[in-house]
């Protein structure tokens, strides 16, 4: 029968799995939708004139425009052969957002990483006490009991049973004890141990 756990042990098991919860709620929180929106938003706003780069070469930073930094970034602000403040505000507000989001996604997929590298050492440390407390118990159960020989050592080379019947008959000389319940015999089969061994005093 397995040994009843203390009350502090029972609230460490009940606060572990509430942060297991936890952590499930928080990663259904976050959406496919939410990380297909940011990663949009960020590749949009690469581009110098709010266009993905592969988007009107032609118009954008990546097209044809061979002209220098300097007519680019004078370009940026107007929207058709006019411009004025008013355009200049909208792309410096636009290219603020743009770093905002950029630098948003990047502490997304940061915290992504790190939690995935905690939980992944987590569920080795878990399953790699788990094999070898399985790999104990393979042994203990492969390994029979030295007196009866039927069910599986589990102290001292004997069975549960067994040991208590020891100790039970006073815990005598081990060796010859099991050799008198075995009922073990020489090479002209008489018994080596007739008699129950004496209890230790």
């Amino acid at each position: 029968m397995a040994r009843k756990l203390s009350r502090r042990s029972q609230q460490r098991i009940a606060k572990n799995l509430a942060l297991l919860e936890a952590i499930n709620t928080l990663a259904d929180s976050i959406s496919e939708e939410a990380i297909t929106d940011l990663v949009r938003r960020d590749a949009i706003g690469i581009g110098h004139d709010g266009l993905p780069t592969n988007s009107m070469p032609e118009f954008s930073s990546g097209g044809g425009f061979g002209g220098s930094s300097t007519e680019t970034a004078a370009l940026r602000g107007l929207p058709g052969s006019k411009g004025g403040a008013d355009d200049w505000s909208k792309i410096k507000n636009k290219q603020s957002n743009s770093d905002v989001v950029r630098n948003q996604l990047k502490k997304i997929e940061n915290n992504l990483q790190n939690a995935h590298k905690a939980l992944k050492e987590a569920s080795f440390e878990i399953n790699n006490i788990k094999k070898k407390t399985e790999e104990i118990k393979g042994r203990q159960a492969s390994a029979s009991c030295d007196i009866c020989g039927l069910y599986s050592a589990q102290k001292s080379g004997w069975c549960i049973k067994d040991y208590e019947e020891w100790i039970e008959d006073g815990r005598p000389d081990r060796t010859k004890y099991a050799m008198w319940r075995r009922q073990d015999k020489n090479s002209e089969g008489m018994i080596l141990v007739t008699r129950k061994p004496k209890a230790r005093s």
